[in-house]
Formats: structure tokens, C-alpha cells, sequence
């Protein structure tokens, strides 16, 4: 089975109004996706991932007082942190109340993050949230950088993989499912590079195969291509399967 971390974003309105005003409001809420960069560390066991997920967000229009994240497998979170509006880092501590985040469930497992103040139209935010995963295949990194039920448009995605010593693959190994990317080796780790604008609803997944018995980062795929090569997106394909060669 592949691990199937398709996520969603989510950025509520947290306001105290009838249920028709809300729905209303959201409708006008107009976000712009200035990055989404992820930093996965692969652990030697071949089965958990460390992943620090960063998104940086200005508001064109609407009202924010929380946030939430919606990942649909289960991950453990260590840590949540803020920058609202140009300030100063903060680190989140567990709670309901503003400068605050909560989790909740288990599959799917929700994180949402309360501001210390509202951010109004012009305004913008960067959230950051470090967490572990299990992957459901040993030796399999597929993961969905974007989620396909984001909201807003993000103009720029870095996706950096950081592999157990010696388990880097060749980056033709590398498949970039949905969305549009390059791949590129860089020492032991794989940069997957977005390229253009990635619309709202437009997921961006990812999927390669890592460990001792798969091909190195160093060696030269049967086209006789070296690494450094773009990959060729594959949209709407099946992908690697766990028992792909």
C-alpha cells in the first residue's frame, strides 16, 4: 500500500457571526500562496519520515483569526511556529486560545493554529509545522508536497530530501505524479523544484523509492542521462508501486 499523506489545507474564519454570514464571508476570502517548502529527512529504518512543512501566505481579501492543516494519515506533531504580518518568530504552545495550537485526531489528524492578533486584507502570515510520519511501504517516499484541496494558488514549491547515507536514488527514479517539477541531486539529498505557478485545487505528489537495493544518486540512468536531468512530469499516472523493479 502507498502511503497516501494526501492532505488538505484549510484557513478557517473564526468568527462569532450567524452560520449564512460565514459562509458568505469565506466566499470572499482571497489567499495567495507566496511558497510552500517541505524539508524530508528520511530515518535508516526505511520506514519514518521528519518533515517540516513551511508556507508563506499573504491575504488579498477577507478576515483570519486560525488556520488549520488536515493531513489525511496519521502524523505526530512536535512543534507549530508563527510569523504574523512581517514580525517576530513564535513558537505555539498547546491550547484554544490566540497564540495557541491544537491537534486533533488520528486519522485524519487536524492542527489548527490560533493568531495572536487578526490579519485583515494586505496582511500576511508564515506557519511552520514539524512532525513525523510512518510510511506505510518500507523504502517508499510517496507524499504529497501540495494537497489537491488547497484553496489558494502558491507561486513557488521547494520540496528537499535528505536520505539515509548511501540510499539517495538516481533521480530517474524519481516520479513527479501530479503537478509540474525538476529533480536535481544535490550530495545525498533530491531538490524537487515546482515549476510556475501551482493552481488552487492542484496537488503536487511526489513518489521514488530509496535504500540500499535501489540505484544510487551517482550512477547514470539506461538513456545514459546523469542525475542532474529534469524529470518529465507524470500527470494523472499511476506512479511507482511498491513492487515496481
Amino acid at each position: 500500500m502507498r502511503l497516501k499523506v494526501s492532505a488538505f489545507l484549510l484557513l478557517l474564519i473564526g468568527l462569532a457571526i450567524a452560520p449564512a454570514s460565514s459562509a458568505v464571508f469565506a466566499q470572499n476570502l482571497d489567499l495567495q500562496g507566496n511558497h510552500w517548502d517541505t524539508d524530508i529527512t528520511l530515518q535508516a529504518d526505511g520506514s519514518t519520515a521528519q518533515i517540516q512543512e513551511k508556507q508563506d501566505i499573504s491575504i488579498r481579501s477577507g478576515t483570519l483569526h486560525f488556520g488549520s492543516r488536515t493531513y489525511t494519515a496519521p502524523v505526530t506533531v512536535q512543534s507549530v511556529f508563527l510569523i504574523e504580518n512581517g514580525g517576530n518568530l513564535q513558537q505555539l504552545t498547546p491550547g484554544s486560545n490566540p497564540g495557541n495550537y491544537e491537534v486533533s485526531g488520528s486519522n485524519p489528524t487536524t492542527v489548527k493554529y490560533h493568531f495572536s492578533q487578526t490579519l485583515n486584507s494586505g496582511n500576511s502570515f508564515v506557519v511552520q509545522i514539524n512532525f513525523t510520519t510512518q510510511l506505510s511501504a518500507n523504502n517508499l517516499l510517496d507524499w504529497f508536497v501540495i494537497p489537491g484541496g488547497n484553496i489558494y494558488p502558491v507561486n513557488n514549491s521547494t520540496t528537499t530530501i535528505h536520505f539515509p547515507n548511501g540510499q539517495a536514488p538516481n533521480s530517474s527514479l524519481v516520479r513527479i505524479v501530479q503537478g509540474n517539477a525538476n529533480a536535481s541531486v544535490s550530495g545525498n539529498n533530491i531538490v524537487i523544484q515546482s515549476m510556475g505557478t501551482i493552481p488552487a485545487q492542484q496537488p503536487l505528489e511526489i513518489q521514488m523509492p530509496f535504500g540500499a537495493g535501489v540505484g544510487s544518486a551517482g550512477s547514470t540512468n539506461n538513456n545514459g542521462n546523469t542525475n542532474s536531468n529534469p524529470i518529465v512530469p507524470n500527470n494523472g499516472g499511476t506512479g511507482l508501486l511498491p513492487n515496481d523493479p
